[in-house]
Formats: C-alpha cells, structure tokens, sequence
C-alpha cells in the first residue's frame, strides 16, 4: 500500500512538471539626480545631411485648460530636411536622427544575431510534401545583434497620442549630443544624450517648454518600434516591458492593442522601454515619478511604451525629465552594478535565489574550462552531487519497500476488514525493517526548486547567447538534429524500466509508460542547453540506479527484528 502511495507520489510529480512545462510554453503570463558625466567612452560622432526631401511638420493639437483663451496662432517655420549623426561607444554603434529626434538602428558589438535554424524532423516532413530545397540546420548567425532597428524610435517624446512625427534639429555641445524641435502647437522639446562611463548607458534629458497661453496635458517620453514574431516561453522576440509598483509586467499579446485599445499600468515605474529574453532597451526615470506606463499601437504599425506625465504643464512652464538609458544585455552582473532594480528583467522566477546561485556556479566553471557546454556538464555533476545522499536514500528506500511487499500484501489480506488495524500493522513492519515510507518521494520534493531554478537559468541567461558546444552552434536554440531530444527519451524509458512497477494498477502503470513520450516531445522545444543538462542527468541517475539495484537484497534491505 505504501509502496503504491509512492509510486502515486512520484507519478504526481512527474505529471506535476509536465503541466508545469504546458503552462509555461501555452498559458504563462509572459516578465535621484545625477551629476553630468563627461568622461566619454570612445564616441565618433559624424553628422550627415541624407536626404533633400521637406516634410512638412505637422501641428499637434494640445488640450486646453479654458476654451475661452484664444489659441496661439502656429507660424509655420522653415522644415527641417532629414539628417543623422552617427553614435558609438565601446559596447553598441546606431544613429541619432532628426526624425523623432531619437537613437534607432542600434547593434551590439559583441553579440551576433541568433541563426535561423531548420529541425531536421521539419525539414523531413517539408520534403515528404514536394520540398527538394538541401537541409541547412543553421543558417546566418554572423551578423551583429540589432537592439533597435532603423524604423524604432528610442527617447521619443511629444503629447497627447503617442504618434509623434516631429522633426528635430541635431547639434554637438561637447561630447553631448542635442536635439530640439521646433515650437508647434505650443510645445517645444530638446532632448540631451550623452555617453557614460559604462558604455552600455546613456544620460537622457528630455525638456518641455509651453510657449502657448494654454494648459498642455498628457506628456509623455518613450521608446516605439515594429514588433514582428509571436511571443511564447521559447521565443525570443522584442515586446514591451516594464517594472511597475515591483511587478514585471510586459505585453506579449499585441492584439489586445487592437483598434482604439491600449494598455496602461499605474504605480512607481522603475524602468520602462523593449525587451526580449536576452537584450533590452530600456529608460530607467531618475526624478520622482510622477506618471503611469501606457502601452498602445501608433498609426504607422509600430508599438509604443511610453511613460506618460499625471501632472499638465502651465502654459509658459518648463519640466525637465531625467533618464538613465540602458542598451545591453541581461547580464546579470552588468544588471546589478547599474542597480535600479533591472536585475529583476531577467524572470528567474519564484526560485529566483536558486538560479542566481547556480547562473554563479555556471559562470564559475566556464572560467575554469573556457567552453559554456562543458560548464553545464560541470554544473550538472555538481548538482547531482549535492542531491546524491537524498537520491540514494530514495533508491534505497525502493528497494527495501520491494522487499517487503510480500508481507505488505499478506497484511493487506488479512485486515482488509479493518483498515485501522491494517494501518497499524503495516506501520510496525516498516519499523521492524527499517523502512521510511516518506524517503521514496521526499528527495524529489527537496530538489523541485533546484530542478525549476535550473530550467530557467538554461532558458534565460544570456551568457549561453550565440555559444558553441560540438555540433550544436547555439545553445540557446533548439538541437536542429534531434540527437539530444531522443536521448533524453530513451534515457527516461531505460531509467523508468529500472524501477519495478508490478504492484502498481494498469492506468497507473499506462501513465508511467506514456511519461518518457511526454517529455520527450517538450525537449525537442526546449533550448539544446537544457536538453543537454537533462541528458547528462538522466545518465547520472540510470547509473545511480544500477549501482544500488545491483547489489544484494542484504545490502540494502533490514532484516525484521522479530
């Protein structure tokens, strides 16, 4: 009976991770003033006039305080044709344009784009159906990372809606980079960069003027850009995000911005702006907040996340917003050292102490072998070693449980009229042999965090970008062969065989059989950095297993006392 519980037990768990890993792939949710710095790291700056064409700037209506106040006449100043300047520091390179008056066109320097990859059971399928073109498992995957591309619009700021198209003068004063717009509808914004000394920063001014006779509400500053791909656990596409009265919230769902829809998060904005699992771009304010985050779609298809101003500016008033920019990646070290709680982008989850722990051990071991993919053979050992005393207790545990089910099942017969007194009973042989009956299931309750903390590590931290480990070329893409996937399968079908399920009934004993299929459809989705992790400690604990079964009924097992 108690053998079964058990058995029971662990089936739960199992079933447990696999809901788990549904819910995570289908259901989940997706994530002071400053001195000015004028130590600058390594920025060419090169303005450019490049194109001729004059667009008209269009008037942008404010709202008023009174309707009795007369507006302003607009006078319509001379248009400012296109022109850039080009920006790079030590760690990212992009422009500053006069559209928008924002950086666009941002690209890592020490980070390459992911490489398109083709599952070869795809590219099977494909050619089953008339395909003929040659399998490629990776293709590209040498061109820098783009954070930003050329139509997003970083430090975008205006009011009202947030589609703004103004046009700005770009200018040098030192080694800060200027944009001021002209004054239409009343309202005229300069905007300040200038470089850090962590290249990956960026210090941000934005300056409000009312030159109008009216009240100017709903100001706002904020990053925009065109969002492609479908969001999911295992994608990595840009999305807006934020850290909103200490909740993560992002938006991966971009169909609930849909017609006159928009999304808006009220409390202390810590840092707002575009993420994806790896890289962000993202306006930390540095003043007292007082505005809400929106997110909404603008009339060019881009998305926009912004953070919009409660208080309205007087007319003849001035505001001054700070920013402390950060275009990166989710390095948790880099995230840390900057402080402002951006740690927190990288969605470790509930087990978040546990994958900083082990993210620390990884990063430890690559220094040591110098390869990302031997560092999580390494992390691995490391971990199974910690849990060995529990897995053997486990295992050993098992073995004594099997036997004594011939006792068990004669008690079972012979007090199955009185289940309290069958209770006792099989409660005193478990003591006459020395048999915990909790010892079996309890390891893997002890090692459930471990195991969640380190499935989010090999999913989410970007130190596995772009790394190689023998023919896989990135460890944060899925294994195009299939070679891992199947491994993992065959392991759980080997390691489940090891365990006697003769005691167990039949739907118990279907389920047991069906898990190994379960997960082993999930590791052909998963990143081949995990899938490696669980093939090297699934092969630990087939030989963890042999090593205990193999040996005699007298090693493991108590004889009774009486």
């Amino acid at each position: 009976m108690e053998n079964d519980q058990e058995r029971r037990t662990i089936l739960a768990v199992g079933l447990s991770l696999m809901i788990y890993m549904v819910y995570v792939q289908w259901f989940a949710p997706p994530i002071q003033p400053v001195a000015t710095v004028t130590d600058v790291q390594s920025v060419t700056v090169e303005q450019q006039v490049v194109g001729t064409t004059v667009d008209e700037a269009p008037i942008v209506t404010n709202d008023v305080a009174s309707a009795e106040e007369p507006e302003e006449p607009v006078i319509k100043e001379p248009a400012i044709a296109d022109h850039e300047i080009s920006v790079e520091t030590d760690t990212f390179n992009g422009l500053l344009h006069s559209r928008e008056g924002a950086l666009r066109g941002i690209y890592l320097k020490d980070y390459n784009k992911h490489p398109e990859v083709e599952a070869l059971y795809s590219w099977l399928i494909d050619k089953s159906q008339g395909e003929s073109s040659e399998w490629v498992a990776y293709e590209g995957g040498d061109d820098p990372e783009v954070i930003l591309d050329d139509r997003s619009a970083f430090v975008a700021a205006g009011n009202g809606d947030l589609s703004p198209d103004r046009r700005y003068n770009l200018s040098r004063d030192g080694d800060a980079l200027v944009a001021t717009s002209r004054t239409e509808g009343g309202l005229k914004i300069t905007k300040r960069y200038e470089m850090g000394s962590n290249p990956s920063l960026v210090d941000v001014v934005v300056r409000f003027e009312n030159r109008s006779k009216q009240t100017i509400r709903d100001l706002w500053v904020g990053v925009s850009g065109l969002l492609d791909g479908e969001a999911g656990r295992y994608a990595n596409v840009i999305r807006p995000m934020a850290l909103v009265a200490e909740d993560i919230e992002r938006m991966d769902d971009l169909s609930e911005l849909e017609g006159s829809a928009y999304e808006r998060f009220s409390g202390k904005v810590d840092w707002f702006g575009m993420s994806d699992k790896y890289f962000m771009s993202v306006l930390v304010p540095l003043d007292e907040n007082p505005g809400e985050w929106i997110v909404d779609d603008i009339s060019d298809g881009r998305v926009s996340s912004a953070l919009r101003m409660t208080q309205a500016l007087d007319a003849g008033a001035s505001r001054e917003l700070r920013f402390l920019a950060y275009l990166g990646p989710k390095d948790l070290d880099q995230l840390n050292e900057v402080g402002h709680n951006l740690d927190q982008s990288i969605e470790f989850g509930i087990f978040g102490m546990f994958s900083r722990i082990l993210l620390a051990l990884l990063k430890f071991y690559h220094g040591i072998a110098g390869n990302w993919g031997v560092a999580i053979i390494l992390l691995t050992l490391t971990v199974k070693a910690l849990f060995f005393p529990l897995m053997q207790k486990q295992f050993v545990s098992s073995k004594r449980m099997q036997a004594i089910q011939p006792q068990l099942k004669e008690l079972r017969e012979k007090y199955k009229d009185n289940q309290t007194l069958q209770g006792q009973m099989t409660m005193k042989l478990f003591k006459e042999h020395d048999v915990n009956p909790m010892s079996g299931c309890l390891p893997m309750i002890i090692q459930m965090p471990v195991w969640f903390a380190l499935y989010n590590v090999m999913l989410y931290s970007v130190e596995l970008y772009g790394t190689k480990f023998l023919y896989l070329k990135d460890l944060t893409e899925v294994d195009p062969t299939g070679v891992l996937p199947l491994l993992v399968a065959v392991l759980m079908v080997l390691q489940q065989k090891m365990m006697p399920m003769g005691n167990m009934d039949p739907m118990q004993q279907k389920m047991m059989r069906l898990m190994p299929i379960g997960f082993g459809l999930f590791m052909f989705t998963f990143p081949s950095g995990l899938v490696l992790y669980f093939s090297i400690n699934n092969s630990l604990t087939i030989l963890q297993q042999w090593f205990i079964y193999r040996k005699k009924d007298g090693d493991v097992a108590v004889p009774a006392k009486a």
